[in-house]
């Protein structure tokens, strides 16, 4: 208090003008102001953020939660740069969590990024279960946004990639292409992403009559990736891909979060859906009738 009375001393305004301009409430002139963030200075005078958080309800801050094993991935790095790059322009700043390895690490990770007075969070969960995300929802009201899975409560809150028809749908098109022994690749199906792609692999294949097989060495060979990673254009040759809307997801996401916290209307679930990028390395198959 002693700190903010010689700052309006120095500015030449009451300790009230300081405080509305500290906690940017209220109608302060610019001149005004401009003296007080010159009083400021030569005081060199921080203001305390938490107490400015307190006094204002808002921290400008929000929280993104994702395992450290995604981080090096082309897809997350996509996904945590430009989250950043959007809040900056709105003011706001993101503070990322690592969840780690296990639904409670994640459930952790939200509670550390509310505690820190976030203004809402974003997760990507790996772990926690759509039941145990819709209860957590319920139980803050700070507003939690899901990305990558589909709610069954709270409609508002998840912004959905559909994984299963994007697989389908990619796999689809190399039949169509002729092609016809269909190997899916995968890492680990702990992951719900990994385990709706494989569910919309054998779905495209049991529509077309195909069998699944596990992996056959074929003397030609067509490659279809995922996520459409930088390196794929360059790739010899070069790498087909269906690329997933990071971008239009992520900015779906932080402008549904901000309308919530700025009390605008609820909104119904956005699904996207990935886009089939074909380059070289998926060619027409031995079965292709155009």
């Amino acid at each position: 208090m002693a700190i903010i009375l010689e700052v309006a001393k120095k500015a030449g305004v009451s300790k009230a003008t300081v405080s509305r301009v500290l906690s940017g409430n209220g109608y302060v002139s610019q001149e005004k102001r401009e003296r007080v963030y010159q009083a400021i200075a030569e005081t060199s005078f921080r203001p305390n953020l938490l107490a400015r958080n307190l006094a204002t309800k808002s921290s400008q801050i929000i929280g993104l939660v994702i395992t450290n094993t995604l981080y090096t991935g082309s897809y997350f790095s996509e996904m945590m740069q430009h989250s950043a790059r959007i809040l900056e322009q709105q003011g706001r700043q993101l503070l990322l969590v690592d969840s780690k390895h296990s639904a409670e690490e994640e459930r952790a990770a939200i509670q550390f990024l509310l505690d820190l007075r976030c203004d809402g969070v974003i997760i990507y969960p790996r772990f926690l279960t759509i039941d145990e995300m819709d209860s957590i929802i319920a139980q803050h009201r700070h507003p939690i946004l899901v990305i990558n899975r589909r709610l069954r409560q709270h409609d508002s809150y998840c912004i959905y990639s559909d994984q299963q028809r994007t697989s389908a749908e990619a796999v689809a098109q190399l039949i169509a292409l002729g092609h016809r022994d269909i190997a899916f690749i995968t890492g680990s199906l702990d992951s719900p992403t990994g385990r709706e792609r494989l569910a919309g692999y054998h779905a495209a294949l049991a529509q077309h009559q195909l069998a699944a097989h596990n992996i056959r060495v074929l003397q030609q060979v067509a490659v279809l990736g995922f996520d459409d990673i930088p390196l794929a254009p360059y790739t010899i040759p070069a790498l087909a891909s269906v690329r997933m809307p990071v971008t239009g997801m992520i900015e779906e996401t932080i402008e549904r979060l901000v309308s919530m916290l700025d009390g605008g209307e609820m909104r119904n679930r956005k699904t996207f859906a990935g886009e089939l990028i074909l380059r070289e390395s998926v060619g027409p198959g031995p079965f292709y009738l155009g």
